[in-house]
């Protein structure tokens, strides 16, 4: 039934309105058109655990820098966690001094990483194998953004379907309040959708002191509640 309502909403805003009227004959001074905003809003529980690392290494050389940037993404890919990025950069290790101008000192690599956890413990194991690696090459450094929970692309589609289904609900019952007030036969000629999207906390960088494996127990943020809104515009025809 709502695949229906969904298809004769969409047959409707393509429906060239004069037509209609020509042919009906219908007195467009008995017509009355009238124009609503029609809101809507959910809470969701976020189900990603979102985190950023960036890596740097400094070394003598370019290639010295890629093989242990290349040895650290082999690592991170082994332990099978979901994550976008894994992009490096070599540069020169450069900076300005007053009596000699330019100096510089060997390269320096950056790689980073974007992870989506659907368990929080999750995070141990990706700290655990960046403080290995810290030892094994002990001018290695990381950074980690603050973890905070999202929601993820699938659960807010979800939510955004369901939230315009109830929408357009809310349009046909006003629909034939519309007519009984106003004494008319009424329809819809018009409705579109506005995502009010939901923002995600901005991350703040911090940096984690080496420790051993073992004693790695990073803490689980709250889960705060995200709201997902939408509004419609909704245009009715009533002769």
């Amino acid at each position: 039934m709502k695949k229906m309502l969904l298809l004769g909403i969409g047959l409707l805003s393509l429906f060239n309105v004069n037509e209609a009227l020509s042919e009906t004959n219908v007195d467009p001074k008995n017509l009355t058109k009238v124009s609503i905003n029609l809101e809507h809003k959910k809470e969701v529980q976020p189900d990603v655990l979102s985190l950023s690392i960036n890596i740097k290494i400094k070394a003598d050389k370019e290639i010295e820098a890629i093989n242990i940037l290349g040895d650290v993404d082999r690592r991170i890919r082994k332990l099978g966690l979901d994550y976008k990025g894994g992009n490096y950069r070599i540069e020169q290790n450069c900076w300005w001094t007053t009596r000699k101008g330019e100096v510089c000192d060997g390269v320096n690599g950056h790689i980073s990483y974007n992870f989506e956890l659907k368990d929080y413990k999750e995070q141990n194991k990706l700290y655990e194998t960046l403080n290995k690696v810290t030892e094994i090459y002990p001018s290695l450094t990381f950074d980690v953004s603050e973890p905070v929970w999202i929601a993820s692309q699938k659960l807010i589609d979800k939510a955004e379907s369901e939230l315009k289904l109830e929408l357009i609900e809310k349009a046909r019952d006003f629909e034939k309040a519309l007519a009984e007030k106003l004494g008319k036969t009424c329809r819809i000629t018009s409705l579109s959708f506005s995502t009010g999207r939901y923002v995600p906390i901005v991350f703040h960088v911090t940096r984690l002191k080496s420790a051993q494996g073992s004693d790695l127990e990073a803490p689980e943020p709250k889960k705060d509640e995200k709201t997902i809104e939408i509004s419609a515009s909704v245009n009715y025809l009533c002769e």
